[in-house]
């Protein structure tokens, strides 16, 4: 009621008083003998749902940093497993401990990785406990891929057939105006051995790390077509497939259709005016300009800022050691 008659004598338009501090209902709750949902270092942001025979909580690494903490789920158990949003892998959760009731798990999640924890109550998990990874393992670096990359891009849209780069760099920042304004797909190639130092342990996983891709890239490595990646971290499990000579490395890049926008603001318009269609497009002439899109609106200005495409990287192997079979 207090509430109430403070937000009146406000005014009933003020709805920032809607709502108590978090500290005052926290305290409420913990008053109340309600314990908290979930606990963190504060970095790691959640949502939960619970259903009849488990709880499902999705955790996610909101910065640009890898992060390492240990999270208190109320409602968790001793049996659990970690999905892979991604990769769509289900593994089992082995590093837990239970206190007051609260189930705690040790989570390192990479810049941006986001999984969801399920929690079973009462029945077995759908995976083999005897197949169990170490889920929440650090990688190490392994092998960064220098040097030339080959890229091809599709010269209907105006990018240039075949070109090198000697480094890997955002289209955007590039002089060539067919790459800079460049929007559609580009396939990068590349070809590598490991250096004589290195050599492939069979007992370990290894991961290739695209470091940033802009927006989506299909990678293949010695033929084998790995998936889509959309979202970081920019990884794929590459063992078995990777060899310490003579790897062929191919990646697929899609970018958005900002910057060709913005390039075709450069030539003259040729789209709907005073809402009616252009003649060359109802007679099925040539077009009139060097315009690659047509749309009914201009969405960008010439001097509006481009967006980062392209494989930006850097590309890098990480290794991630197999835990030991119990003597």
């Amino acid at each position: 009621n207090l509430k109430s008659n403070s937000l009146t004598a406000k005014g009933e338009n003020d709805s920032l008083n809607l709502y108590p501090d978090y500290v005052v209902t926290a305290s409420l709750l913990s008053n109340a003998g309600v314990k908290p949902d979930f606990i963190s270092a504060g970095n790691i942001r959640y949502t939960h749902r619970s259903l009849t025979d488990r709880d499902i909580y999705f955790i996610s690494n909101r910065s640009d940093k890898i992060i390492t903490d240990t999270c208190w789920f109320r409602d968790g158990s001793s049996n659990a497993e970690l999905w892979n949003p991604v990769s769509a892998e289900i593994n089992s959760i082995d590093s837990h401990s239970e206190r007051n009731g609260s189930t705690s798990v040790s989570v390192n999640l990479d810049a941006f990785q986001s999984c969801f924890i399920v929690f079973y109550h009462g029945q077995k998990s759908v995976t083999d406990k005897g197949s169990e990874l170490a889920v929440f393992s650090e990688k190490q670096p392994f092998y960064k891929l220098e040097g030339p990359w080959n890229v091809s891009f599709d010269t209907v849209w105006g990018g240039p057939d075949n070109i090198v780069f000697t480094d890997l760099a955002d289209w955007s920042e590039r002089a060539e105006e067919g790459i800079r304004y460049y929007s559609g797909t580009a396939v990068y190639t590349k070809s590598f051995d490991l250096p004589d130092d290195k050599s492939i342990n069979q007992e370990a996983q290894y991961y290739l790390d695209l470091g940033i891709i802009k927006n989506l890239g299909r990678i293949k490595l010695n033929g084998h077509d790995l998936g889509i990646l959309w979202t970081a971290p920019w990884q794929v499990n590459i063992t078995r497939l990777l060899k310490e000579k003579g790897n062929q490395l191919e990646v697929i890049v899609t970018n958005l259709w900002i910057n060709r926008l913005i390039g075709d603001e450069f030539q003259p318009w040729d789209g709907v005016t005073d809402g009616k269609w252009p003649e060359w497009l109802l007679s099925g002439t040539k077009r009139p300009t060097g315009r690659f899109t047509f749309t009914t609106h201009r969405f960008y200005k010439k001097t509006d800022p481009l967006v980062e495409s392209g494989l930006i990287g850097p590309v890098t192997i990480s290794i991630e050691n197999m835990p030991q079979e119990p003597n």
